[in-house]
């Protein structure tokens, strides 16, 4: 691009820079005020991409840069399809996107994700992060949504002055009481272990006889299965890395060919995990 005029620059509609082991940015980008399709995927040394200003957007794949950190689409009214599997991405903001159709995000590292606002949204997979939550009420032209096999580290606990345990859990989620809200905690699916995997039940003070290292529970995304009626669950695994360092994770893999809810039995018992018909077309390298 840097011997192309500001008038060819102005024409280029869409752009490959793929499998690079050098690019780090794509600062040169916005000059491509014209731009409807990048792919930038493969690039294993990408760490930033800020395409706030290519307002022309449709589709871009970021998928495999594995260092990739961030991601700003915040100017992309326009864009329909983001690819963004496969990476170290940890907080991503598409809600300006408001004409966005397809959202991969799977396999990758993200603690936040915000969708609000992105109600054309047919097709989302944001499978295999660290997500404790995600609201997808009132998004009713979703036809495929993929959220299952969500783990973070940093499970806190605290031994007590009579030598049981407590254990932080995330704001909202309690144990005994059941969620009765459209989407949040499914309260009474939390299941916490210890070490050797052992299922642990909370005394009346809500303690624990031995140290919690793993806790499990369901968070119902607000969205129903339209084949099958039922909630479309998000399944969460927190633990203590210093503790338990590979805790596994029990849930069912998801049949994306067949809908409904599919039953797995894990180390705590039945874990449902409700999908959606396969529609979407993931690009790997």
């Amino acid at each position: 691009m840097k011997d192309a005029t500001p008038e060819q620059l102005e024409q280029v509609k869409q752009l490959e820079l793929t499998d690079s082991t050098t690019l780090t940015d794509l600062s040169d980008v916005d000059k491509l005020t014209k731009l409807e399709e990048l792919d930038a995927s493969g690039n294993t040394k990408l760490e930033t991409a800020d395409l706030s200003k290519n307002k022309e957007l449709k589709t871009v794949d970021l998928s495999n840069c594995a260092n990739l950190k961030t991601v700003d689409v915040s100017g992309c009214d326009k864009l329909e399809t983001l690819n963004a599997s496969g990476t170290g991405v940890t907080d991503l903001d598409v809600s300006q996107c408001k004409q966005l159709q397809s959202l991969d995000v799977s396999d990758g590292s993200l603690n936040t994700l915000n969708v609000s606002g992105c109600t054309n949204l047919k097709e989302l997979d944001c499978s295999k992060n660290h997500l404790l939550s995600l609201d997808l009420s009132g998004f009713d032209n979703l036809s495929f949504a993929d959220c299952h096999s969500q783990d973070r580290s940093g499970l806190e606990t605290a031994q007590q002055s009579d030598g049981t345990w407590k254990v932080a859990l995330p704001d909202g989620l309690a144990t005994g009481t059941v969620r009765v809200a459209a989407a949040g905690f499914v309260t009474d699916s939390v299941k916490v272990y210890d070490k050797n995997g052992n299922l642990l039940t909370a005394t009346a003070a809500g303690t624990y006889a031995s140290q919690p290292t793993t806790v499990k529970y369901d968070y119902n995304t607000g969205y129903k299965d339209k084949t099958s009626g039922k909630d479309v669950l998000m399944d969460v695994t927190l633990y203590d890395s210093s503790v338990n360092p590979n805790p596994g994770n029990d849930a069912p893999t998801s049949n994306k060919g067949s809908g409904g809810c599919d039953a797995g039995l894990g180390v705590g018992g039945i874990a449902l995990l409700c999908t959606l018909p396969a529609v979407m077309t993931r690009k790997r390298r």
